[in-house]
């Protein structure tokens, strides 16, 4: 189970993303993934290994932002 260093997020309102923030970053990787889903929340999570995981969404939205 490795912990998040780094969450960011996506989503409709600035109130809902602070709370999703604060919870994804605490939970692991697979518990805030099912979360973020329900929510319709769009993340990228950094864990202490380096690991980087995001969603397909927050994924486009980095590549339409980025190039890459």
């Amino acid at each position: 189970m490795a912990k998040s260093i780094s969450s960011r997020l996506k989503n409709k309102t600035a109130a809902l993303a602070d709370l999703l923030s604060t919870t994804l970053f605490i939970l692991p990787y697979e518990q805030g993934a099912g979360i973020a889903e329900r929510y319709n929340a769009e993340v990228l999570w950094v864990d202490l290994d380096d690991v980087w995981r995001a969603t397909a969404g927050y994924s486009a939205i980095s590549q339409v932002m980025w190039g890459q």
